[in-house]
């Protein structure tokens, strides 16, 4: 493909983003910021010489929104030169989009691929990973945890990992400009990781010594997935604090106030826990000569 064709096709696309039809605004409600099971879709992608309504890379999976007018020749045709990218494409409908968006978020759901084939084999719960409605679960998913690391499987784990250097590939302009102040201050040891791997799931910024994450709340995002999340994390000790991703971009001083305070009141909590465990835990002697006898 030559270098002006690519930039015909990308110019198209920005201006097909910035003009949706009503269903593409819908669905894009519901996939965008890795609301579905984290996976990472991007609107009207450039594909060879075709443009998706939306597409994941690293799940390999297209989706199309069918409008009342469309040719399915041409559609076999378009399909065809996707899935010799590797693709798999998904059709839906305008009028499945308008009417039952719960069915066409399952089609979606049944195309992806799952990191772990069989996770209830290993006792494994795939709540995060793959999120039903919210009005399924009041209770919080579990985050188990097995001697000093995560009861999580390999392939699982590498899925998560790969997830998570695709966000930091593509991150939001908020994500992006709370990333800058980070690398700029001096944090000690008590630095934060972008798009970290916690458990199963992902969080925007973590600080391992802390035990502390920051979520940021994009506008499209589902609240109640992100309360169930958060849930999970403290639950295994992880405190959660959510910033608006409109303060980072316009109050971004408030927000790094807001963030030191959080990190001053986990730092005392973290000795005040240690304290505590001093105090409970009789001191033990070793008597080196004894041990050898």
């Amino acid at each position: 493909m030559s270098r002006d064709t690519l930039a015909v096709l990308q110019e198209r696309a920005r201006a097909m983003r910035n003009n949706p039809t009503e269903p593409e605004k819908r669905l894009w409600r519901h996939l965008s910021n890795g609301q579905l099971g984290g996976h990472k879709f991007r609107r009207q992608e450039v594909i060879g010489h075709r443009i998706a309504d939306f597409a994941c890379p690293v799940a390999k999976v297209v989706v199309e929104v069918d409008g009342d007018a469309h040719d399915a020749d041409d559609d076999a045709v378009r399909d065809d030169r996707l899935e010799a990218f590797g693709y798999r494409v998904v059709h839906v409908s305008n009028a499945d989009v308008m009417n039952n968006m719960e069915g066409v978020l399952e089609r979606i759901r049944q195309a992806l691929p799952h990191p772990d084939p069989s996770p209830e084999g290993e006792g494994l719960a795939r709540t995060t990973l793959r999120l039903r409605s919210p009005g399924e679960h009041s209770t919080a998913p579990a985050l188990k945890k097995k001697g000093r690391g995560w009861e999580i499987s390999e392939s699982r784990l590498d899925a998560l990992h790969e997830r998570a250097r695709e966000m930091r590939r593509h991150s939001s302009d908020a994500h992006k400009a709370l990333a800058a102040r980070f690398a700029k201050a001096d944090l000690g040891r008590y630095t934060f990781k972008r798009h970290a791997v916690v458990g199963s799931a992902i969080v925007d910024f973590n600080c391992h010594n802390l035990g502390m994450a920051i979520a940021i709340d994009e506008e499209e995002q589902d609240d109640a997935i992100a309360r169930r999340r958060d849930r999970s994390l403290e639950a295994v000790g992880i405190r959660v604090m959510r910033l608006k991703a409109s303060d980072i971009l316009t109050n971004i001083d408030a927000v790094l106030a807001r963030i030191t305070a959080g990190m001053r009141l986990r730092i005392a909590d973290k000795k005040e826990a240690a304290r505590a465990h001093r105090d409970a835990t009789p001191r033990q002697t070793y008597n080196r000569r004894e041990a050898r006898q």
